[in-house]
């Protein structure tokens, strides 16, 4: 099984924090560069509705979860 860290680049504290326990703990692993919010719904959400979001989730969706949702369906 491959094991993927998804991590933005300039993460360096939490890239280190992730690479020193799973090295502690013998698993081989892969960084994976994440991508931002703001560029990730320019890029990839063009069918992107957020009155539709706001209707189901109660909320608005942020920069972060439009990220890291990129950065999976990437991966």
């Amino acid at each position: 099984m491959n094991v993927f860290v998804i991590k933005l680049k300039d993460s360096t504290g939490l890239r280190k924090n992730a690479r020193a326990q799973l090295e502690r703990a013998g698993v081989p692993f892969e960084f994976i560069e994440a991508i931002p919010g703001e560029p990730a719904l320019q890029e990839n959400f063009s069918s992107y509705d957020a009155t539709q979001f706001v209707l189901n989730v109660g909320r608005k969706v942020t920069p972060g979860e439009i990220g890291c949702f990129a950065g999976h369906r990437a991966l």
